[in-house]
Formats: structure tokens, C-alpha cells, sequence
């Protein structure tokens, strides 16, 4: 009798345990990640980040996403640097 409960309790810490570190919906929340949330790739530093977050900035016509003011202009530089001499950019 003293056996089975102890079994019992085990199962159900073991089975609180697992089922805190399998659901996935507190994690996700707690890091901004809301489901179905759009995120957007920065071409300066390779990230995704959520498009709610980011900031939009037209660079030779196109619209790129950055997550700081430093990616956007370290980008832009970039683009400046391989302009050709008819105005276009080679990204």
C-alpha cells in the first residue's frame, strides 16, 4: 500500500515536471515570440527578429529591416560602398 503511493506521487512529480518543459506557450510568450507573430530577416547582422520590432529603411529602392540604428547604417555604408558608377546597388 505504502508502495503504490509512493509510486503514485513519484509519477505525478515526474509528470509535472515534463509537462512544465514540453508546453511551449509561456516560453514563447516570455521571450516576445507571440504564435503567428511575422519576423523579418536584418542583412546586417543575419538575425530574425519580430516585425514589430524592427526598423524599416529604404536602401537603393528596396526595404530592408534592421534591429538597431547601427545595422541599418553599417548596412547602408556597405551598399554606398558597392553602388556602381549608374546609381545602382549591388547588395
Amino acid at each position: 500500500m505504502i508502495i503504490r503511493l509512493a509510486v503514485y506521487v513519484g509519477l505525478g512529480i515526474l509528470l509535472a515536471l515534463f509537462w512544465r518543459a514540453w508546453r511551449p506557450g509561456p516560453r514563447l510568450r516570455r521571450q516576445g515570440k507571440e504564435a503567428g507573430e511575422a519576423m523579418v530577416f536584418d542583412p546586417a547582422c543575419s538575425t530574425y527578429l519580430p516585425s514589430a520590432k524592427a526598423l524599416k529603411q529604404r536602401v537603393g529602392g528596396q526595404t530592408y529591416h534592421f534591429c538597431s540604428r547601427e545595422c541599418a547604417e553599417s548596412f547602408e555604408a556597405k551598399s554606398v560602398s558597392h553602388a556602381d558608377p549608374h546609381g545602382s546597388v549591388r547588395v
